[in-house]
C-alpha cells in the first residue's frame, strides 16, 4: 500500500511492499539496487518493494494488477497488465495475450498481442477482441491488436510472457 514511499488509500493502485522479519534490511554490497529497493517508515520499518502494483478492495484483499515495469503509460492514462489481458483472454478463440506500449515514455501506444487458440480466423477474433475492448471504458483507447502464432514465455514456467520482446517485435 505504499507507492514512492506514501501510502495510497484503499482502491487506489500502488506497489505492493512487504515488511516483517523475513524482509532484509539491504543487499549485501549492493547500495544501488538497496536504494531502489528499500524504504524505511517513520518507526524505521525496512519496507521491500516488490516491483509488483496491485490494490486493496474493502474487504482487505489485495489484487494484482501487474509488474510496475510493464505497465504501458499513454497520453490518456495507464494501463496494467493483468487487467487489460484479463479482459483479452475472456475472449473466445484467445489462448493468451499481452499487452506492450510502443514508442515515447508516457506517451506509448498501447498494443494487445494475442496468441489465438488453434483454427482462429484472423478477422473473426480481431473483431471479437475489439468488441470487448470497446465495452470497457478503461481499455477503449486500444486500437492496435496484432496475432502471433506463439508468445515468447520463459521455459520454466510456461506462464511469464516476455513482453520486452514482443514490444520490438
Amino acid at each position: 500500500r505504499i507507492s514512492d514511499g506514501v501510502e495510497v488509500n484503499a482502491g487506489e493502485i500502488g506497489e505492493i511492499c512487504v515488511a516483517g522479519p523475513t524482509v532484509t534490511d539491504k543487499y549485501w554490497q549492493r547500495e544501488a539496487q538497496t536504494r531502489l529497493a528499500k524504504m524505511q517508515d517513520e518507526q524505521g520499518t525496512v519496507w521491500h518493494r516488490m516491483g509488483d502494483l496491485g490494490w486493496m478492495d474493502p474487504e482487505g484483499r489485495l489484487w494484482y494488477c501487474g509488474r510496475k515495469s510493464e505497465r504501458v503509460v499513454t497520453a490518456e492514462g495507464t494501463l496494467y497488465t493483468e487487467c487489460v489481458e484479463g479482459i483479452v483472454n475472456a475472449v473466445r478463440g484467445v489462448y493468451r495475450s499481452a499487452l506492450v506500449g510502443v514508442g515515447d515514455d508516457g506517451r506509448k501506444a498501447p498494443v494487445i498481442i494475442v496468441e489465438p487458440e488453434p483454427g482462429q480466423q484472423r478477422e473473426t477474433l480481431v473483431a471479437r477482441i475489439t468488441e470487448r475492448l470497446a465495452e470497457h471504458e478503461t481499455v477503449q483507447m486500444i486500437k492496435r491488436i496484432e496475432l502471433r502464432k506463439t508468445l515468447p514465455v520463459d521455459i520454466r514456467h510456461n506462464a511469464k510472457i516476455f513482453r520486452e520482446k514482443l514490444s520490438v517485435w
